[in-house]
């Protein structure tokens, strides 16, 4: 629009050699030369222009670089924005990776301990289960040879004497007891 606007207003004035350059006698001139303006290098065309037109085109200049100030201190400022977001985003995605992974790590880990020790679980049962089939292998031969004879018991007290006793008989049955009684030769 400013464009539009300084190339009508003050295009001819390179011809009638008020300007020292064409900065407004074309279109593209003058979206250039008003780039220039708002690098802040102004201060040369606009006094010249500011001879002629007085001070209306001062305005219009003034204007032009307010607004296109705000834009490009906005737009800046968006840009840092943008940039400080992104690396807070960032900061956060990686926190959030970072514990994920262990999280999985420290999964994997237990996992592996749970089937050691289910392995371990595994073979102390087997271990048990061998032990009472032999103890059950033990008893079964107790049992059959306390059926044949008796089982023999022997005590021995503190005046050095030791007494015998065989039990016999099944469970069923009344048990007899045979004592006899010995002393300790010394």
């Amino acid at each position: 629009i400013y464009a539009v606007l300084c190339t009508e207003l003050f295009g001819d004035m390179f011809e009638k050699g008020q300007l020292d350059d064409n900065y407004f006698g074309r279109l593209d001139n003058s979206l250039f030369t008003l780039l220039e303006l708002s690098t802040m290098e102004w201060a040369n065309i606009v006094r010249q222009v500011e001879e002629v037109h007085g001070w209306w085109a001062a305005a219009i200049f003034t204007s032009f670089l307010v607004l296109t100030g705000f834009i490009l201190y906005s737009l800046i400022i968006a840009i840092i924005c943008d940039a400080v977001a992104d690396n807070e985003h960032k900061d956060e995605i990686e926190e959030k990776r970072k514990e994920e992974t262990e999280s999985r790590l420290r999964l994997s880990d237990m996992r592996s301990r749970v089937q050691e020790l289910t392995m371990k679980q595994k073979e102390a049962m087997q271990s048990i289960q061998t032990a009472l089939d032999q103890l059950g292998e033990i008893s079964d031969k107790e049992q059959q040879m306390t059926k044949s004879r008796g089982t023999l018991f022997s005590l021995s007290f503190w005046d050095g004497s030791e007494q015998r006793a065989e039990v016999s008989g099944r469970k069923e049955a009344e048990h007899t007891i045979e004592f006899s009684s010995q002393k300790k030769q010394e």
